[in-house]
Formats: C-alpha cells, structure tokens, sequence
C-alpha cells in the first residue's frame, strides 16, 4: 500500500465519494468584495443567475 493520496485515490474512491453529494443540491456561487459598497453592485448582477433549482448566490465582504 503506498503512502500518497494520490496514488490511493480510484476511480472506486471517486465514485464513493459522488455517492455522498446530494443529487439535487444548487451550486453556489460566491463573490468576495472588498469593500461595503460593492456589496450592492455584485448583488444585483449575481441576481439574475439565481434561481430557485440551480443556482443560489452569496456576497461577501471581509471583516476588517
């Protein structure tokens, strides 16, 4: 048995780890701002991607 993750990892394990995901789970997509005021900006251009099966968007700014 080797040592390395990548040589322990097969098509098998990859299949597993599918197993575990849920089939219908919307991706998320996630733009980090760097300020307050851009918050409203990326808010509404990631609106129009979100819908309620596929898509679901979050922003987010950094705690200073």
């Amino acid at each position: 048995m080797s040592k390395r993750l990548a040589d322990n990892i097969t098509s098998q394990y990859i299949a597993a780890a599918n197993l575990l995901r849920p089939k219908k789970a919307r991706k998320k997509i996630v733009a980090y701002v760097e300020s307050y005021d851009d918050i409203f900006f990326w808010r509404s251009l990631l609106s129009e991607f979100e819908d309620e099966e596929t898509y679901i968007a979050k922003v987010k700014c950094p705690r200073f």
